[in-house]
């Protein structure tokens, strides 16, 4: 009885251990190693702060996402609030973490040294990780490294069963099951389940001291008619035994008593976690030394991907939203990936033990198709629906089968399925066979007689009439001509039918005038004889003056006279050659141009007949 009631002692001092606490009076100390030896603890963060503080504030929300995420994975959260001499301290504003301590006259923050707000602590059980920062990244990082990284396994077996029904009536299965419930309420480890688990041969002489990882934990159970039970628990890795515990339970003939078998689990699974878990703590030393880790040695990496704009994630987190960027990283590994949309995610873990730049190629999870057809304009369809028209360049397309059809009023329809593979470029290529009509062309001159003419599709000559011709259906326009006039139409091509067009080439004569000769002719000789005119009137003022100067009574007058008698002869000749060539002019043109009717270009229609069809063609010629 005094052994059940030290592990009755026991567990109800573990239980109450593990229930969140909210201290809201001051009190001196925080023991950090306690804190870690509770059970299921495996990493502890303490986090000072004041309500006042404005950083404190913004990070209260990023704490509780870190709560929820990983307190049931052994995450404990404890806040220290400081506000500066006030009697009552107040807790973070929606959030209830493991533990609220109020330390208004400095005493806890002393003895860690923090000489600011916010500051923030995370230790580890296995004393491996103790450090500090004022911001909240650096602890999440190291939080999200330490569940990635760490494995600690328990391999549970089946319990062996001494003594067969005297040990355990029932399925001795609920028995490990259990062992295994205890296991994770109590301690910090995985468990696995195992069938079979053979133990391996010691690879060494010396058996590791404490709990190594993935060790075996085995159960047996043994019993006999007189009631004599025992249950033993033995926690062993490769030979070695670590630690061990035996615990009896009570039984009646051959049914166990089930609640003392259980008391008897939950006792020496205490006593196996007790013996192995032996949490560690970084400790201080002397003032002045540093007694943590307060930043890690980082390196400054360059990321670059092909194609750029890709997002980078380093351990999970996001660090640069598209690349190329420079990230400031711990050193040491990391997992890196690159993420793009419509490409393959590329993961690799990589060590980084200085500046450096990492540059990857993105393979692309579609492919690209090139499609041509000969006509090109033609509709492309892939899994039917419309992508354009051809020629199609570079179309990306998932990685799969497809169907592409091309179409076209115009064409024979065509059809074919294909496989496109990541990053591949396939290419298209159709040659599309016409729908077709024919036309059946005759002419026939002014006088009724069969003629030859050029006939034309479209602009594009297609022969000489009387002829058959095929044609495509879509074809709209067509013309006739025998290298003078020329004639147009319209057409509307049946397909698979022949359509009869017969031209009569007899022109319309149409007068559409009566102009007279050009007047230009009069005009310039009439010119011609006004210009001369005015020669014959410089020519006397040439003869006065000479008369003025034979009688000048003096030499000034005689010479003013003379000079008057060279003006007025210069001007005399250029007007008598100046209206001699405008009335030659005159003549010559009135001769070339004389008055009379005149020929003028005219538009005249004729009608042939098309399957008994009226049809207009329009003709042009200077009649």
């Amino acid at each position: 009885m005094g052994k059940d009631r030290y592990f009755l002692a026991a567990m109800i001092a573990l239980a109450l251990s593990a229930i969140p606490t909210t201290s809201d009076a001051g009190v001196d100390t925080l023991d950090i190693q306690q804190q870690l030896s509770m059970p299921g603890v495996k990493l502890v963060v303490v986090e000072f702060y004041a309500t006042w503080c404005k950083p404190c504030m913004e990070a209260v929300p990023k704490w509780k996402a870190l709560h929820k995420e990983y307190g049931p994975k052994g995450l404990r959260f404890i806040v220290i609030s400081g506000e500066g001499g006030k009697d009552v301290c107040s807790k973070p504003p929606d959030w209830s973490p493991d533990v609220s301590i109020c330390d208004n006259d400095g005493m806890i923050q002393n003895d860690f040294g923090v000489k600011q707000l916010p500051q923030s602590f995370l230790y580890s059980w296995e004393g491996n990780i103790a450090m500090t920062s004022h911001y909240v990244e650096p602890i999440e990082e190291a939080i999200k490294r330490y569940y990635k990284d760490t494995n600690l396994k328990i391999v549970i077996s089946p319990p062996d069963v001494i003594g067969d029904k005297y040990a355990v009536s029932s399925n001795p299965i609920w028995v490990r099951d259990f062992i295994i419930e205890k296991i994770r309420a109590s301690s910090k480890f995985d468990v696995v389940k195992s069938s079979n688990y053979a133990i391996s041969a010691s690879k060494s002489d010396v058996c590791e001291k404490g709990f190594p990882p993935n060790s075996v934990l085995r159960s047996t159970l043994q019993g006999d008619d007189r009631g004599n039970r025992n249950l033993t628990l033995s926690l062993e890795k490769e030979g070695c035994v670590i630690a061990s515990a035996t615990e009896k339970y009570f039984g009646k003939g051959m049914n166990e008593d089930i609640d003392s078998m259980k008391t008897a689990v939950s006792s020496a699974v205490w006593k196996i976690i007790t013996m192995v878990v032996q949490p560690k703590v970084a400790k201080m030393v002397d003032e002045g030394d540093e007694w943590f880790q307060t930043t890690q040695e980082r390196v400054i990496v360059q990321f670059e991907s092909n194609p750029a704009g890709a997002t980078l994630l380093v351990d999970g987190l996001v660090k640069c939203k598209e690349t190329p960027c420079s990230v400031m990283i711990p050193k040491g590994t990391h997992e890196v990936s690159m993420q793009l949309e419509r490409y393959l995610p590329e993961k690799q873990v990589v060590s980084l033990e200085k500046d450096k730049t990492i540059r990857w190629e993105i393979k692309p999870n579609f492919g690209w198709l090139n499609v041509y057809t000969e006509p090109s304009g033609l509709n492309i369809e892939i899994d039917d629906k419309p992508v354009g028209r051809s020629p199609i360049k570079k179309l990306i397309l998932s990685p799969a089968p497809h169907k592409l059809s091309v179409k076209s009023p115009c064409y024979f329809m065509k059809e074919e399925s294909f496989v496109l593979n990541k990053g591949e470029t396939k290419e298209l290529e159709f040659s599309l066979k016409p729908r077709e009509g024919a036309i059946d062309v005759t002419i026939e001159d002014e006088n009724g007689n069969p003629a030859r003419a050029g006939v034309s599709i479209d602009g594009v000559k297609i022969g000489t009439a009387p002829g058959t011709f095929k044609i495509n259906v879509c074809a709209k326009k067509i013309e006739i001509s025998n290298g003078k006039e020329s004639w147009s139409g319209s057409l509307d091509v049946r397909e698979k039918q022949t359509d009869n067009i017969h031209a009569k080439m007899k022109p319309i004569w149409i007068k559409v005038g009566n102009e007279k000769g050009s007047i230009g002719g009069p005009i310039m000789a009439a010119s011609g004889v006004i210009v001369g005119g005015l020669g014959g009137l410089f020519t006397y003022l040439a003869t006065s003056s000479a008369n003025d100067a034979h009688y000048a009574k003096n030499s000034n007058s005689m010479q003013e006279a003379k000079d008057r008698v060279g003006v007025y002869n210069g001007l005399a000749i250029t007007s008598y050659v100046t209206g001699g060539g405008l009335l030659i002019g005159g003549i010559i043109w009135w001769i070339l141009n004389p008055p009379g009717d005149k020929k003028k270009k005219a538009t005249v229609s004729i009608i042939p007949q098309i399957n008994e069809q009226d049809f207009m063609l329009h003709a042009s010629g200077e009649w």
